[in-house]
């Protein structure tokens, strides 16, 4: 079984993506890093050795090949997803950075 996948030079947005990627990425590291299951995961990625974390990445990347195969070879599901996700840290880190800045003083 071959799959395809469509690569265009145009970008798609669909923006219902973007925003779930946004949010979700909100909600992980913000008040579920604050519960016992963050605590774990946080404990086992200081923890983890590059082994671990590798296959971790792996693991990410076939659930990304999946999202592409269940919505017909297309990469815009996944692509606008990971967009949200580095939106919310382009949005996070100056925040972080301004709020560290300021306690400090």
């Amino acid at each position: 079984m071959l799959i395809s996948y469509r690569f265009d030079t145009t970008i798609a947005w669909v923006w219902r993506w973007v925003i779930a990627g946004f949010v979700l990425t909100a909600i992980a590291f913000g008040p579920v890093s604050r519960t016992a299951i963050g605590c774990r995961i946080s404990s086992w990625f200081q923890d983890s050795g590059m082994g671990d974390i590798g296959l971790l990445i792996v693991l990410s990347l076939a659930v990304i090949f999946g999202i592409g195969v269940v919505f017909d070879g297309s990469a815009v599901p996944a692509t606008n997803f990971g967009s949200g996700v580095f939106l919310w840290f382009l949005v996070f880190i100056p925040l972080q950075h301004s709020s560290l800045a300021n306690s400090c003083s």
